[in-house]
This record gives structure tokens, C-alpha cells and sequence, in this order.
């Protein structure tokens, strides 16, 4: 049975819904034909600044193609604002959750985007509440469009599997969005007692809080109400497999 990936299958019908063929996506935005050929086959997703230029020709939402949302009815138009039923409606998308805003200073142009930077940390250390400049090891430039102005971000690099199922692994980059409270059966960074962080899906349950791994060979960790720390929130996770794509940008 022949896998499809989400991004193949949205970039598919976008191109349907367009009437666009894969040369029409060559020549207009200079990526290779070998590289869209591996988009729609979903051998490949691709890199951030790259599904923003498709999404942009297309004019649909990035967020949309990227599968972080579900409507495609928030088309954008060149300068980034969403259109419904061929209309300009003033708004715009504010971040990966399809958030919408009236402020047009905000959102970024797509066709142009400007990069944000995220401090990246090796550790977190619990002991000392979470965030200390000295234990940033780098920062990571991605396109501000991806963010929301009114909010903080952290980015870490995942190791070992156990949010494999989550589609987190080793070695992904995973960017979270700075909150000391997130919903239950979300996605997060989490402080055990004076542990490093960790990355687990939260259960609250008669009072108890587990924090789940995505993966059955892992024990679920049971935390102690008196010490536990919720440092961020899953914004989004950039695949390392992705970086396989760059031998076919020629």
C-alpha cells in the first residue's frame, strides 16, 4: 500500500482547486521539478520557507497545507490577508493555530517573510524554574509567520523515541510556545521534581498528573503535584527528515 503524507495530499487538491500543474509551481517559484515531484509523492515534506512560497502561489493558507488546521476556506492573497468568497476581509491568520486578527501590522508578508528567532536549548533546568540565558546553545531563524508577536517561544531538538507516535523524533526540532498551563491532553514541556524538562502529552485524572509518552515501550510518569511545572506548550515540530529534501533543490 502506497503512503501518502498529509502535506502530499492538501497540495494535491490546492493544486486541483487552482487548476495548477507542477510545472505551473516550477516556473512561478524556481523550485526544481524533481522537488515538487517528491512533495506529491510524500517521499518528502517541505522545509518551512518553501511550503510558504507554495501556499503563497496557490493562495491558500500555509498553516492549511502544513495540516496544523483543518479550514481551507482561509485563503490569503499576496500581502497575507485572508480572503472568503473572492473578498478581501481585512484579517489575518496570526499563527500556527489559525488564530485570526484585525491588526494588519502584525502579520507578516508571505511572499517576503521576515525570520524570528528562537532561543534553543540544550537543558532546561528545573531546579532554577525553568529558563536561564546561559543554557541558550543557539538561536533558530524561521519565518516569523509561524508566530504570534504576542507570545515567547523555545525551541529544543528531541532525543530518543518516546513521542515517536506523536510524530516527534529523534532529532526534530520541537517549538514550544512559553505558558505555565496547558489543557489537558495536550502536548508540553514539563518539570518532574528537578529533572530536566521533558516533552510528554499532560493527563490530569482525580487529581493526578501523568505525563503520557507517545510510545507503548515507555512507562507513563506519574508527577508530584507539590513540584511539577509546566513550562510550554507544542506549537510545532520541524521533521529532521525534512533536510533529506535539499539534495533534490537543484
Amino acid at each position: 500500500m502506497e503512503y501518502t503524507s498529509e502535506f502530499a495530499s492538501r497540495l494535491k487538491y490546492a493544486m486541483k482547486l487552482r487548476s495548477k500543474k507542477s510545472v505551473d509551481i516550477c516556473n512561478a517559484t524556481g523550485l526544481s521539478s524533481a522537488l515538487i515531484s517528491q512533495y506529491l509523492t510524500g517521499k518528502f515534506e517541505p522545509k518551512n520557507d518553501k511550503a510558504f512560497i507554495i501556499a503563497n502561489y496557490l493562495k491558500v493558507n500555509p498553516a492549511w497545507l502544513l495540516g496544523w488546521i483543518d479550514d481551507i476556506n482561509t485563503e490569503l492573497d499576496g500581502k497575507g490577508r485572508i480572503i472568503k468568497n473572492g473578498f478581501p476581509t481585512g484579517k489575518r491568520v496570526s499563527d500556527v493555530t489559525g488564530e485570526v486578527i484585525d491588526d494588519d501590522s502584525i502579520f507578516e508578508i508571505l511572499a517576503n517573510p521576515n525570520i524570528f528567532k528562537v532561543p534553543l536549548y540544550d537543558s532546561i533546568s528545573c531546579g532554577t524554574g525553568g529558563f536561564v540565558d546561559d543554557n541558550i546553545v543557539d538561536y533558530v531563524s524561521l519565518p516569523s509567520n509561524l508566530f504570534s508577536p504576542r507570545k515567547e517561544y523555545f525551541a529544543q531538538y528531541a532525543h530518543g523515541d518516546s513521542m515517536k507516535n506523536a510524530n516527534i523524533n529523534d532529532g526534530d526540532l520541537v517549538i514550544f510556545e512559553k505558558t505555565s498551563s496547558v489543557t489537558n491532553g495536550m502536548i508540553g514541556c514539563f518539570c518532574v521534581d528537578d529533572n530536566i524538562a521533558t516533552c510528554k502529552r499532560l493527563s490530569i485524572s482525580n487529581g493526578q498528573i501523568i505525563l503520557l509518552p507517545e510510545n507503548a515501550a515507555y512507562t507513563p510518569i506519574i508527577a508530584n503535584v507539590e513540584t511539577f511545572k509546566c513550562i510550554g506548550k507544542l506549537a510545532f515540530v520541524i521533521n529532521d527528515r525534512r533536510e533529506e529534501e535539499d539534495k533534490y533543490d537543484d
